[in-house]
Parts: structure tokens; C-alpha cells; sequence
């Protein structure tokens, strides 16, 4: 029983050490990529997998300057974004925007976005996929 015990608060020490490290990471990227822009105070980070996929909704406002900066840690490849609108048609894809880890945009209508993000395969490292942490960060220019 004592070892389940000690298995069990060992992995949960872990987790909250892990996702610890994931919050400062997307906290630097706030302080350093984000201005102009003002964070909108939550910081979006999880740990994916090579070849993993994760979506996220979120609502904008029309006339409002945005911007989106999705990265990862060392650990793995930049990840693939796209944004998509409510029907699922993208309007904006990293790729076919040289693999950039932001986005600045203003929509004409008030909507809700899916923001899709894929960790690639590292095709040098087949046998163990990597693992690490994924921000996304939201900023807004104030227009007063």
C-alpha cells in the first residue's frame, strides 16, 4: 500500500513539475515575442507528442488587432497551426506562411476561431517520439 502511495504523489510531483516548467516557458515567451501586443492574461501550454494533435476554440472580436504566437520548447519541432473558422475552412496556415510562429490579424466579424496544431515527426528520431511543451499565447493592441 505504501508503495502505491509513494508511486502515486511521485507522478503527481512530476506532472505539476513538468507543466511548472511548460507555465515559465510560456511566460518568456510572452515577455519576449508578444509586444506591442498585451497578453489577454492566459497562458495556453500543454506537452504534446511528435505526430500529436490538439485543437483549441476560441472567440475573437471584430475590429480588434490579435496576435497568435504558437511555439514549442527545444524538445521538439515547431508545430504546424492553422486557423480555421467555424465551418472548418482555414484562413490562415503556418506553412504556406514559411513556418512563422505568429500571426497578426483583424477580422471584420466577431467569431469564433479553431486553432489546429500538429507537432511533427522528427524523421531523424523514428524509434522514441519527443516530447514537449506547446504555447499559445494571444496578445491585443490597445486602441484607445
Amino acid at each position: 500500500m505504501k508503495r502505491i502511495l509513494f508511486l502515486i504523489l511521485s507522478l503527481a510531483i512530476l506532472k505539476i513539475t513538468v507543466f511548472g516548467q511548460c507555465f515559465d516557458f510560456a511566460k518568456e515567451v510572452t515577455k519576449n515575442q508578444l509586444p506591442p501586443y498585451i497578453h489577454d492574461g492566459n497562458y495556453n501550454t500543454t506537452l504534446l507528442t511528435e505526430g500529436q494533435e490538439a485543437e483549441f476554440f476560441k472567440t475573437f472580436y471584430a475590429g480588434q488587432k490579435y496576435r497568435i504566437i504558437i511555439i514549442s520548447d527545444k524538445n521538439i519541432n515547431q508545430p504546424k497551426f492553422e486557423i480555421m473558422d467555424k465551418s472548418r475552412k482555414v484562413i490562415y496556415s503556418n506553412l504556406k506562411n514559411g513556418n512563422s510562429q505568429s500571426w497578426d490579424f483583424t477580422l471584420d466579424e466577431s467569431q469564433q476561431l479553431i486553432i489546429s496544431i500538429k507537432v511533427p515527426n522528427n524523421k531523424d528520431n523514428i524509434a522514441t517520439p519527443q516530447r514537449g511543451c506547446v504555447s499559445i499565447i494571444f496578445g491585443f493592441l490597445n486602441q484607445s
